[in-house]
């Protein structure tokens, strides 16, 4: 079974522990700050997780699935917390969870793949959205802003894992394109890269602006 989480290499997996600690230690308490640390946990925990039981697929696919949802809910959160339309954000999230009730009680069994292939896509619409209202209005600021980076984080990440999961299949995962690299680790080492980079320019322009 694949981790979901990153590519199964201990580079990108000491890359995700740097990120926490890095994160941590220029860690500016808000909200949105403990949402962002709280999925470097998460990630970690469910990486561990995976490791541990990687021969036990019902427990790995719950670990996974559990991963999916409250990956999805913390960036729903932080997205609430610097949304420009709250009501939106929420309703946005209730759905999914109703979602998620469904899909695990009656459409999937097993690894749910819907679970992160449709909170990645509400994001993404409520990512898209956002932009426009604050393009319309003439907020450029808002494009260079910390908040502004600290939304788009997750939006690599989550196109390029539901380009693999869309298709839900292991063989389409593990077409070799050259080298011996395939379509999985070919997409998932510069999504996982770019992703926590994100978080770690984040976290330290965050510091950087406090000490101003």
């Amino acid at each position: 079974m694949y981790s979901f989480l990153s590519d199964p290499s201990i580079y990108i997996r000491i890359y995700i522990v740097f990120s926490l600690i890095w994160c941590t230690v220029f860690y500016v308490k808000k909200r949105e700050n403990q949402y962002l640390v709280s999925i470097l946990l998460l990630g970690i925990v469910c990486e561990i997780i995976t490791l541990m039981f990687k021969n036990q697929s019902h427990i790995n696919h719950g670990n996974v699935n559990i991963y999916f949802i409250f990956l999805n809910v913390f960036w729903f959160l932080i997205f609430y917390e610097l949304s420009y339309n709250k009501q939106r954000v929420l309703w946005t999230l209730v759905a999914y969870l109703i979602f998620c009730i469904v899909n695990l009680e009656f459409l999937e069994i097993g690894l749910n793949y819907n679970l992160l292939i449709v909170g990645a896509l509400l994001y993404l619409v409520l990512f898209v959205v956002e932009s426009f209202v604050q393009l319309n209005n003439e907020n450029l600021s808002f494009f260079q802003s910390n908040k502004y980076l600290l939304l788009f984080c997750p939006v690599m990440f989550f196109l390029g894992l539901n380009f693999i999961l869309a298709f839900k299949s292991s063989s389409i995962s593990t077409t070799k394109i050259f080298w011996n690299v395939t379509l999985y680790q070919l997409i998932n080492y510069p999504v996982n890269i770019i992703y926590y980079t994100l978080m770690n320019a984040y976290m330290f322009t965050e510091k950087r602006n406090k000490n101003v």
